[in-house]
């Protein structure tokens, strides 16, 4: 209710209505018995004349002024019952209208949260599906290697009982649907001992050609020394050059 509003008791209302009720029930059924029966059934004296007629004008002035204030009543009454609906529709509507912006704002963080929801799955989905192509991966792996050590060990258990049985060796040709060999292991340590080997040569260097053959031989184990980073695993080079030369000259 605004401040502004004069706030008037019912009971107050309920009393005022009562009392004009009766006075002008009160009043009407005077005016009814003056007007109708006024010289008709009653005889009055003269003495009472003058006074009939001041006291009807005066009773008409006091009926037109009580409903003046009758329907100055009832109009103050009417504005209150519509300021009343009025209020009563303002606040309907504002009741809706808290409603649908409150549904409106639940709405919209629902989506949100939805939507944060929706990339957090997918983030964790798409890290399990690279965990789970890792672990399949390496399983399938894992598998092609066992059964290619379980091929292996059959052909060599084939071989082991074929030399117990027979006292004979013989290697079985790959066929198509055999796996693949394995590759060669250590190929660089193999190429090592391949130039150890033809670096320490022991026939005696006699000419030149042994010589260069010798330096050769060097500048190559070098360069594949430097390149792979194997070490000092051999002897000193210098030494087997200078061997060289003493044994030309």
């Amino acid at each position: 209710m605004c401040q502004h509003e004069l706030v008037i008791p019912q009971k107050h209302f309920i009393f005022e209505y009562l009392f004009g009720l009766v006075t002008t029930t009160f009043y009407e059924f005077i005016w009814f018995v003056c007007k109708n029966f006024n010289g008709q059934i009653f005889t009055f004296p003269n003495y009472f004349n003058d006074k009939k007629v001041n006291s009807q004008g005066e009773m008409t002035s006091f009926l037109e002024i009580f409903q003046q204030r009758n329907s100055i009543a009832d109009h103050y009454f009417d504005l209150i019952a519509k300021a009343q609906d009025r209020r009563e529709i303002e606040y309907q509507s504002a009741i809706k209208i808290q409603c649908a912006f409150r549904r409106f704002v639940f709405r919209q963080k629902l989506a949100e949260r939805n939507q944060k929801a929706i990339i957090i799955q997918r983030t964790y989905r798409m890290n399990r599906a690279k965990e789970l192509m890792k672990c399949l991966k390496v399983q399938k792996a894992c598998e092609a290697r066992m059964l290619y050590f379980n091929q292996m060990a059959t052909k060599i258990q084939k071989v082991w009982r074929q030399f117990v049985i027979r006292n004979n060796i013989q290697i079985p040709v790959r066929k198509e649907g055999d796996p693949p060999p394995p590759p060669k292991k250590f190929p660089k340590i193999r190429r090592v001992i391949k130039l150890k080997k033809k670096i320490a040569d022991p026939a005696p260097a006699t000419t030149r050609n042994a010589l260069q053959r010798g330096m050769t031989a060097n500048a190559e184990f070098n360069g594949f020394h430097f390149n792979h980073n194997f070490g000092n695993v051999f002897a000193n080079q210098n030494n087997i050059i200078g061997q060289v030369r003493a044994a030309d000259w």
